[in-house]
């Protein structure tokens, strides 16, 4: 046989290879591993039943207007010019878990009896609803040091909405002076974080 014959047959030989690796590439592999078993019965993983503790129930305390507020306290006014001298919405609380210890709803002003909250971190949360002007609606409050008459601190809202101020001081009477301007209704709430209770 020549050289030229084997060099063909060679060829030939390789190329009838070449052919089988492409026409069934599994022929020439190395031997899978073997396959897991992917229906196999998982024990369940056992639960553990972590009972729910309730959240505290406060009695919501109704907040409401003393008969006479310049007997019963030296009562602030409310200017009529107090635009902006309010401070607006402070940031919300990231803590969803949050409870009502009192409130007030009413559609007029006035001077609320007094209560204490013993509470390290409370809130007011003011919202006024559409009145019959919306456009004009709003109210103004004072959160007051019944001890010594001091303004703790204060809101106010143009128009229907929500504002919330932080308070971190407790343990002392106050009162709320609420200002309305055709805003009925209204609602004030006094807030602290759950946990707390």
């Amino acid at each position: 046989m020549a050289s030229g014959d084997l060099l063909s047959v060679a060829a030939g030989v390789g190329i009838v290879i070449i052919l089988a690796c492409i026409t069934h590439p599994g022929w020439f592999s190395l031997p899978a591993a073997p396959e897991e078993n992917t229906s196999a019965v998982v024990p369940p993983v056992p639960t553990i039943e972590v009972p729910q503790t309730p959240a505290p129930s406060v009695q919501v305390q109704r907040l409401t207007y003393v008969k006479n507020p310049a007997r019963e306290y030296e009562v602030h006014l409310i200017p009529e010019d107090n635009v902006g001298r309010l401070e607006a919405s402070d940031p919300p609380w990231q803590e969803t878990n949050i409870s009502v210890f009192a409130s007030l709803e009413a559609s007029r002003g006035g001077a609320t009896e007094t209560f204490t909250v013993p509470y390290p971190l409370w809130r007011i949360n003011c919202t006024v609803e559409n009145g019959s002007r919306p456009e004009s609606a709003g109210i103004s409050v004072l959160l007051v040091d019944a001890e010594d008459s001091t303004i703790v601190d204060g809101a106010e809202i143009r128009g229907p909405g929500t504002v919330i101020k932080n308070i971190e001081v407790s343990g002392k009477p106050y009162y709320l002076v609420v200002k309305t301007q055709n805003s009925d209704p209204f609602r004030i709430t006094l807030e602290t974080k759950t946990r707390y209770l």
